[in-house]
C-alpha cells in the first residue's frame, strides 16, 4: 500500500476540514461551553474597579458565560511605589471577596488578577491570577514566576523585582467549567509546560504598557517599575500602537497552535495614570486551538476624564463571548499529535 504524500498546506485543510464537519454534528454541542474574557480601565479608585469588574461579570453570565476572566491588576493600577501599600490578603481584600460574591450570585466561575499583600516584604506584593468557582471560593492563586528586570543602557532600566515578589510555584492546570485551565501571568515564558501537565486552555490575564520610542535618540520614555510587565512580545520592551496590533494577536495566535490550547487573553486598555503616562493596549480575545479568534473585545478606547462609577458603571468595561468546545480540541489534538511526537529520547522533559 502506498502512502499519501501531504504537503503542509494539504495537510492543514484536511484536519480543518475534519473539524468543520464534526461541528455540524448535533452531539457536538455537548462538549461546548460558553466563556467570556474581559477588559476593563482599571485605575486609582479600588472600589470604583470593583464596580465596573462586577458589572462585567453580571452581563457576561447573563449572556450565558459559564466562566469570566478578567485582566491582571484588575484590583487597581497606581504608580508602582505605591502600590505595596494598597495590597491586601487574600483572605483579607475586600476586592477579592466582592468578586467571590458576584461569583455566586451570578452562578459563574471568575478569573482575576490582583495585587496580594506579603506578610514578609512589606515594600513588595505578589502579582497573582485567582480562579473563584460559582460557589464563591477561590480554588486556585498563582503568582507571576518571571518578573521583568532589564538594562537597556542609555539610562533605560526596568526593575520590576523592585515592587513584585517572584511566585515559587507552577500551578497546576486546575479542572473548571471549560476545561483545564493553566494561569499564566505577562511575562511568564513557560506556557507549554501547562500543555504538557494536561490543560485545555492557558489563560494570559494582562496590562500591556503602551511606550512611545523615540527613534531619534533610540530611547525609551522612562516608565515606573510596575507598569514594565509586558506580556507580548516577551522579549521586546517597546510596545507602539503599532507594534501592539501586531506582535500582541500574532503570539496568542502562536500560543494556542503550538500548545493545542484554547487562549483567553483578558487585558486592561486605555489610560491609567497621566503623570507618568501608563496606558494599555487592550484587545482582549479567545482564540482557539487552531489559532483562529473565536471572540475579540472592540477596539475602542475608553473616553476621559473617566466618569464616576455611580455615573457610570460600564465606563471601560466591555467583553466577548466564545464556546470553548472539547470536541474540537480532542479531535485536533487526535489529528496532530504534537505531544506524543516530542523526541525526549533527544531533548529531555522539561517538567
Amino acid at each position: 500500500m502506498t502512502a499519501t504524500n501531504y504537503n503542509d498546506v494539504d495537510l492543514g485543510l484536511i484536519i480543518f476540514e475534519k473539524v468543520r464537519k464534526e461541528r455540524s454534528h448535533k452531539y457536538h454541542l455537548d462538549g461546548m461551553v460558553l466563556c467570556a474574557v474581559g477588559q476593563l480601565c482599571s485605575r486609582g479608585n479600588v472600589i470604583e474597579n470593583l464596580i465596573r469588574c462586577r458589572s462585567i461579570i453580571s452581563r457576561s453570565a447573563k449572556a450565558g458565560a459559564k466562566m469570566i476572566f478578567l485582566p491582571e491588576a484588575s484590583d487597581y493600577i497606581v504608580p508602582a511605589s505605591q502600590s505595596p501599600s494598597l495590597a491586601q490578603s487574600l483572605d483579607g481584600s475586600e476586592f477579592v471577596k466582592a468578586i467571590q460574591s458576584s461569583a455566586q450570585e451570578n452562578d459563574c466561575w471568575v478569573s482575576v488578577g490582583v495585587h496580594e499583600k506579603s506578610t514578609e516584604d512589606p515594600k513588595r506584593s505578589y502579582n497573582t491570577s485567582l480562579i473563584i468557582s460559582n460557589q464563591g471560593i477561590v480554588q486556585q492563586a498563582y503568582r507571576k514566576l518571571h518578573l521583568f528586570d532589564i538594562d537597556l543602557g542609555n539610562s533605560t532600566s526596568a526593575n520590576e523585582s523592585r515592587y513584585i515578589i517572584p511566585g515559587k510555584k507552577i500551578e497546576e492546570p486546575f479542572p473548571t467549567p471549560i476545561g483545564n485551565v493553566g494561569q499564566l501571568i505577562c511575562y511568564d515564558l513557560s506556557s507549554s509546560i501547562h500543555r504538557r501537565r494536561g490543560a485545555d486552555i492557558l489563560i494570559y490575564p494582562v496590562s500591556i504598557l503602551i511606550i512611545r520610542f523615540s527613534f531619534v535618540t533610540g530611547d525609551l520614555n522612562r516608565w515606573d517599575a510596575e507598569a514594565e510587565a509586558i506580556s507580548f512580545p516577551p522579549l521586546k520592551s517597546a510596545f507602539t500602537m503599532r507594534t501592539g496590533g501586531s506582535h500582541w494577536e500574532t503570539l496568542l495566535r502562536a500560543r494556542a497552535i503550538e500548545t493545542q490550547c484554547y487562549v483567553i487573553a483578558a487585558a486592561q486598555v486605555g489610560t491609567h495614570i497621566e503623570k507618568p503616562l501608563r496606558q494599555s493596549w487592550g484587545h482582549a480575545m479567545i482564540i482557539d486551538p487552531w489559532g483562529t479568534i473565536l471572540s475579540q473585545v472592540p477596539d475602542v478606547l475608553p473616553s476621559l476624564p473617566p466618569p464616576s462609577a455611580e455615573e457610570d458603571p460600564e465606563w471601560s468595561t466591555s467583553f466577548a463571548l466564545a464556546d470553548i468546545d472539547s470536541k474540537s480540541l480532542e479531535l485536533i489534538r487526535k489529528s496532530m499529535p504534537i505531544l506524543n511526537q516530542r523526541r525526549n529520547d533527544i531533548y529531555s522533559r522539561l517538567d
